[in-house]
């Protein structure tokens, strides 16, 4: 072979592979970076990377297109914001509770409108930038007050803490799966808003979280939690409960909890547990672990609730029981003696016509009848284990 044909094949074969390399990558685009305060109303399509946090100000919409894949860099922030999350005494050793931890990962703050309606074969996926994510990533997305938006066939996951959605109404969130998250699933403050249709998996507080709000919370799937819900006090100026109906509840350490003031009708849902230990999560050392087993729904003082035609099975212990709350507002000890104690204010607790499977139901319901006063437990159905 002369060195002529040699240096013409090489030519070819260079020219080949570059065509090749071309064809392969020709339409991938660059993301698109996007970091601080959003100026004008824009759309967002493709792969968009968010390096730093986000600020959607009010008068201003952002609109993702279906199949759109949002990346926030991981355990990263250009904008260093910063801001405490809430406080208390679950969290008060939590190194994520902190500003430390808020200044270095990524938020998405909305007080004008953002509409993410994917659809079915195209959903939207907000998730972290990191090839091996973890459960604290990126902060989360914050609905303030006076915003609007739609989060509908969307795919939220690796954050600290779901979609929280703060003294508004005008937003829904449907046919999304929230998962593999450290706090809360989907969180409503002051508000009453719907959630529905969504499927929330992996979730080291509380599945549902509500706080001053009384949601519509319907039609869900939740999965590997250690609280399906806690709801703290309802939106006492709508006087409206908190509505929680026709969901399945599965695999979680606890199917929820039931906290002072709150008032709740808790009907036509399945509540399955496990013998299967769920967790923990974990951020800076700091574990956040679940009950060995699932345990029951807890019912604290000055509650308001109706409870009926669901169904309990595979719950160690009480499915439904009766629990003193904390000196800062938590959730205390477990009152497991037949021994009465004061009842805080006004109380009325309806139980009926649901079915339980399991030993624990039966003193569940007598231990009840004793601990609350003028407690109505009517046309319950209680099953043997196994039938």
């Amino acid at each position: 072979m002369t060195s002529r044909t040699f240096y013409h094949r090489l030519f070819v074969s260079i020219m080949f592979l570059a065509g090749v390399f071309g064809i392969l990558t020709h339409g991938v685009a660059r993301p698109l970076l996007k970091s601080g305060k959003i100026e004008e109303s824009e759309t967002w399509s493709g792969l968009v990377e968010i390096t730093g946090d986000i600020t959607i100000p009010a008068g201003i919409t952002v609109t993702i297109m279906p199949g759109t894949t949002v990346a926030i860099r991981a355990n990263s922030d250009d904008q260093q914001r910063g801001g405490d999350h809430i406080i208390d005494e679950i969290t008060n050793q939590d190194p994520s509770a902190r500003a430390e931890y808020t200044r270095t990962h990524i938020s998405i703050d909305i007080s004008g409108s953002l509409v993410a309606a994917g659809k079915h074969d195209q959903p939207i996926r907000f998730t972290s930038s990191h090839p091996f994510p973890r459960h604290t990533d990126w902060d989360g997305i914050k609905f303030l007050k006076g915003s609007s938006g739609i989060l509908k066939h969307c795919v939220v996951e690796w954050a600290h803490t779901g979609p929280a959605l703060h003294d508004t109404d005008d937003v829904v969130v449907s046919h999304s799966i929230i998962r593999h998250i450290f706090w809360g699933g989907l969180h409503a403050f002051r508000n009453q808003p719907l959630f529905e249709f969504n499927y929330l998996d992996d979730i080291g507080h509380e599945a549902f979280d509500t706080h001053r709000a009384s949601p519509v919370i319907r039609h869900n799937v939740i999965l590997r939690a250690r609280n399906a819900f806690v709801f703290n006090h309802y939106h006492v100026q709508s006087g409206k409960p908190v509505v929680f109906e026709d969901n399945i509840v599965r695999d979680c350490s606890n199917m929820g909890q039931l906290q002072e003031n709150n008032y709740s009708m808790i009907r036509r849902n399945i509540f399955v547990g496990s013998d299967r230990k769920i967790g923990p999560w974990v951020y800076q050392g700091f574990v956040l672990d679940a009950e060995p087993h699932s345990v029951g729904m807890g019912l604290a003082d000055n509650v308001r609730v109706t409870i009926e035609d669901n169904r309990f099975a595979g719950i160690s212990g009480f499915p439904i029981y009766y629990e003193r709350i904390g000196p800062n507002g938590g959730i205390g000890h477990t009152t497991k003696t037949p021994e009465p104690f004061e009842i805080i204010g006004a109380q009325s607790v309806r139980i009926a016509r649901n079915v339980f499977w399991g030993e624990g139901a039966e003193p569940s319901l007598k231990m009840l009848r004793e601990q609350i006063p003028d407690i109505e437990i009517t046309r319950n159905t209680i099953q043997p284990p196994g039938h």
